[in-house]
C-alpha cells in the first residue's frame, strides 16, 4: 500500500502543473498562435502568467512555458512570477481583431500592468501592447527595461536576422546563430533607425519556421535575445537616461509591437506583417492611389533655387509624364541653411511670386504641389530659438544641442504652444502656396537619450511625450488636410519604422541614391515594408551627383530607372540637360511603371534571390510580387556584374488553372496557362547591369 501511495505521489507530481494552471487561453491568426495561462504553482515551477507562441502544430505538444519579462522595476528584475492575475478578458472587435486583455498585479508593489494581445483575422499576425500603472498616491516607481513584447520559442537549432542600417547605408541584412548567449541590440541617437531597425526575424532550422518581429516606435528602443536551452527574446523602449519615474496614479503605455509566424521562408512572415500593414496599419490616400511618380528639386539644386530656374524643370517634368513636382530644401533659406532652420518665411528674393506663383505655374502644367519641411528642428540662428528656447528638449537646464556640425536644437511638440506653433506655421505656408499636395517632412538631427524636463528631473519620458505629441501633429495635419500626402524622410531612412508610417503615407529609402546600393535598399526595404510605404528616386551615377553618363547605353539608363520601381518611383536629376534619347527613354520608363505599380503596391513580395552586395552587386537580384487572389504579377530583374546569363523563374503562387498574358518591358509575349508558369516557369536572359520587367495580367 505505501509503494502504491508513493507510485501515485510521483505520478501526481508529474501531472500536478497542469492540474494547478487555470484553463488555457488561446489567441490565433492563421496558424499562428498564442497561449497563456494562469498558473498556480506546483511542483518546481513558481505560480504566475506563463505562455507559449509559434506556430499551431507546434506549440500544441510543447511542454515548455515561459514566464513573461518586465524588465527592472524598483532596482529588481522581475518576471510574471511577481504579479498574480486579477483578470483576463476576451473580445472581439470591429475588422475581426480578437484581443485578449489581461491585468495584472505586483505581489508587493502599487503597480498594475495590462497586457493587450490582439490578433488580426487571418494575417498571421499577433500583436502585444503593454501598459503599466502606479496605484500609489504618494510614491513613484523606478522602471527600465520593460518590453512591448516576450518571445520564448519552443527548443530547437536557431538563427537571427537583423538589419544595421546608417546614413546612406540603410537596411543591410545579418544573420547569425544563437547560442549560449545574450545578443543586445540598442537604438539610443534618438532615431529608430541610426544604427539598426526595428525589426527581427528569428529562423527555427530543423522545422523551417520564421519568426518576424516588428517594433512600432519612432525613438529609442532595445532589443535583448537570450540564447539558452530555449530561446527567448524582447523587445521595447529604450527610456531616457535608461529609467522611466512613474509618478503616483500615473499610467503609460508602451510601443506596440508585432510578431508573426510562418513556414518556409523569411518572405511568407514578411508578407504576413505586410498584409497587416496594409489591412490594419496604413491609412491609404486617394490622392497618392496609384502612386504617384514624383520630381524633387534636391540632386540637381540643393538649396539654390530660384523661380526663374525651376520653370524649365517644371515643363520638363510634364513633359516626361511626373505627376508631382516637390521643391525641397532652400525656398526659406535667406543665407545659411542650418542656422535658418525654423524661419520658416518664404525667400522673396529667390521667389519674387512668392510660392504661390511657382506652385501656380506648376499646377498649370497639370501637376500637383509638394513642398519640403523639417518642423521639428531650430538652427542656432532662428527666431524661435532666440525669443523661446524653453521651447526645445533639454538636459541640464540648457536646450540640447543635437549635432555639433549643424548645432540646431529639437523641438518639444508635447508643450502646447510649441505644437499649436508647428501647426501656424504649416497652415501660413499652406495657405500661402493656395494648397499642398505633397509635403516632404524631414527630421535630420539625432537628439540622443540623456533628458531633463523644465524642473531639472530626469523622468525618463521627455522623447516619448515628444514623440507621441508628433504623431498627434501628423493626423492634426491629415485632418485638417484630407488630401494632403505625408511623406517621412530622416536624413534618408534613420526614422523609418510602423510607429510614423502608422502616420504618413510614405517613406524615403535612402539619400544614397547610387544604383547599386540602390538595388540592396530595394531589397531590404521590400523585406521589412508593403511596397506602397517605401519611396526612391533615378539621381545619376554617384550619389549627389545629378548626372547620367549619356556616353553609356540605353540599356544601362533603363536599369538606372527601374531599380527604384520597387515602391513608389521619383526622379530627381538634371533633366534640363538630358539629350532627347535620354528623355525618351525616362518617358518610356516611366509610362511603363504606371503600367506596375497598382500591383507593385499592395502586393505580396517574394525576394528570388539574396539580397545583392551595396557597393558591387554580382549577378541576379530579382522580386517578384503577386497581387490579392493572384489576379496578377510582376517580376523585376536586374542583373549586376558577372553571374550567369540567364535566370529561371518559377511562380508556385498564381492560380494554376488560369490564363495569364506575359509582357515583358511592355511588350506583349503571348497568354499563358498558370499551371505552366508554377512547374516550368520562365527564363530570361539580360546582360550585365542590365533589368527586366516581367508583368502576368489574367485573362
Amino acid at each position: 500500500m505505501r509503494r502504491l501511495l508513493f507510485f501515485f505521489i510521483i505520478i501526481l507530481g508529474n501531472f500536478l502543473p497542469l492540474i494547478a494552471g487555470k484553463q488555457i487561453d488561446k489567441l490565433c491568426s492563421n496558424n499562428f498562435c498564442l497561449q497563456i495561462e494562469d498558473f498556480k504553482g506546483a511542483y518546481q515551477y513558481a505560480q504566475g502568467l506563463r505562455y507559449k507562441i509559434g506556430m499551431i502544430s507546434q506549440i500544441d505538444d510543447c511542454t515548455e512555458w515561459h514566464y513573461l519579462d518586465f524588465g527592472v522595476i524598483e532596482g529588481k528584475r522581475c518576471t510574471s512570477a511577481d504579479f498574480h492575475v486579477e483578470n483576463i478578458t476576451k473580445k472581439t472587435y470591429h475588422r475581426q481583431i480578437d484581443s485578449l486583455i489581461i491585468d495584472l498585479k505586483h505581489h508587493y508593489l502599487p503597480l498594475q500592468v495590462q497586457i493587450i494581445y490582439s490578433a488580426y483575422d487571418q494575417t498571421g499576425v499577433i500583436s502585444s501592447s503593454v501598459s503599466l500603472k502606479n496605484l500609489s498616491t504618494t510614491y513613484p516607481i523606478r522602471i527600465s527595461q520593460v518590453p512591448s513584447i516576450n518571445l520564448g520559442f519552443p527548443t530547437g537549432d536557431y538563427e537571427y536576422s537583423y538589419l544595421t542600417s546608417g546614413w546612406a547605408n540603410e537596411r543591410k541584412l545579418h544573420t547569425g546563430g544563437i547560442q549560449n548567449d545574450t545578443i543586445y541590440l540598442q537604438s539610443v541617437s534618438g532615431r529608430s533607425s541610426t544604427d539598426y531597425s526595428p525589426w527581427l526575424s528569428i529562423h527555427e532550422k530543423e522545422r523551417d519556421i520564421f519568426y518576424n518581429i516588428q517594433f512600432a516606435w519612432s525613438g529609442n528602443w532595445f532589443l535583448k535575445i537570450i540564447g539558452a536551452e530555449t530561446i527567448s527574446a524582447i523587445f521595447g523602449e529604450y527610456f531616457d537616461n535608461n529609467e522611466l519615474t512613474l509618478l503616483p496614479k500615473e499610467k503609460v503605455t508602451l510601443p506596440e509591437a508585432v510578431v508573426s509566424g510562418a513556414y518556409r521562408s523569411m518572405d511568407n512572415a514578411a508578407n504576413n506583417l505586410h498584409r497587416y500593414q496594409r489591412d490594419y496599419l496604413l491609412n491609404i490616400q486617394k490622392n497618392n492611389d496609384p502612386m504617384l511618380v514624383q520630381f524633387n528639386t534636391w540632386f540637381p539644386f540643393q538649396i539654390q533655387i530660384t523661380e526663374k530656374d525651376l520653370k524649365p524643370y517644371i515643363d520638363t517634368a510634364a513633359d516626361l509624364g511626373i505627376e508631382v513636382f516637390t521643391i525641397d530644401a532652400g525656398w526659406f533659406v535667406q543665407d545659411s541653411y542650418e542656422q535658418e532652420v525654423g524661419n520658416w518665411r518664404t525667400n522673396l528674393k529667390k521667389f519674387p511670386n512668392g510660392l504661390e506663383g511657382i506652385f501656380n505655374y506648376i499646377r498649370k502644367k497639370g501637376l500637383k504641389v509638394g513642398l519640403w519641411f523639417e518642423i521639428e528642428s531650430l538652427g542656432e540662428g532662428s527666431d524661435i530659438l532666440q525669443q523661446h528656447p524653453n521651447w526645445c528638449l533639454m538636459a541640464d537646464g540648457e536646450p540640447i544641442i543635437c549635432d555639433p556640425w549643424s548645432r540646431r536644437r529639437h523641438l518639444d511638440f508635447s508643450k502646447p504652444e510649441v505644437f499649436e506653433w508647428a501647426l501656424e506655421q504649416f497652415d501660413k505656408i499652406f495657405t500661402e502656396c493656395g494648397g499642398i499636395d505633397w509635403v516632404k517632412l524631414d527630421y535630420n538631427i539625432s537628439i540622443g537619450s540623456h533628458f531633463h524636463n523644465s524642473e531639472g528631473i530626469a523622468q525618463g519620458n521627455c522623447l516619448r511625450k515628444h514623440i507621441l505629441a508628433f504623431y498627434k501633429w501628423l493626423d492634426c495635419l491629415s485632418v485638417k488636410y484630407p488630401n494632403l500626402i505625408l511623406e517621412n524622410c530622416s536624413s534618408g531612412a534613420l526614422r523609418m519604422d510602423i510607429g510614423i508610417l502608422k502616420h504618413t503615407h510614405t517613406s524615403f529609402v535612402s539619400d544614397e541614391t547610387s544604383v547599386n546600393p540602390s538595388l540592396g535598399m530595394a531589397w531590404s526595404s521590400t523585406l521589412e515594408y508593403t511596397p506602397r510605404m517605401i519611396n526612391h528616386w533615378t539621381v545619376g551615377m554617384d550619389n549627389h551627383l545629378p548626372v547620367i553618363d549619356e556616353s553609356l547605353s540605353k540599356g544601362y539608363w533603363d536599369y538606372m530607372f527601374r531599380v527604384p520601381m520597387n515602391g513608389q518611383f521619383g526622379i530627381s536629376s538634371r533633366i534640363t540637360e538630358w539629350s532627347p534619347e535620354l528623355k525618351a527613354c525616362a518617358k518610356e520608363n516611366i509610362a511603363l511603371y504606371k503600367t506596375i505599380r497598382t500591383i507593385i503596391a499592395d502586393a505580396d513580395c517574394y525576394h528570388l534571390t539574396p539580397q545583392p552586395d551595396y557597393k558591387d552587386p554580382v549577378g541576379w537580384t530579382v522580386l517578384a510580387y503577386l497581387s490579392k487572389n493572384a489576379h496578377s504579377a510582376v517580376i523585376m530583374a536586374n542583373r549586376g556584374r558577372g553571374g550567369e546569363p540567364t535566370f529561371s523563374i518559377k511562380l508556385p503562387q498564381l492560380n494554376r488553372n488560369v490564363s495569364y498574358e506575359m509582357i515583358i518591358d511592355g511588350k506583349k509575349q503571348g497568354v499563358y496557362k498558370g499551371e505552366k508558369l508554377a512547374s516550368e516557369g520562365i527564363t530570361l536572359q539580360l546582360d550585365h547591369y542590365r533589368a527586366s520587367v516581367v508583368s502576368f495580367q489574367e485573362k
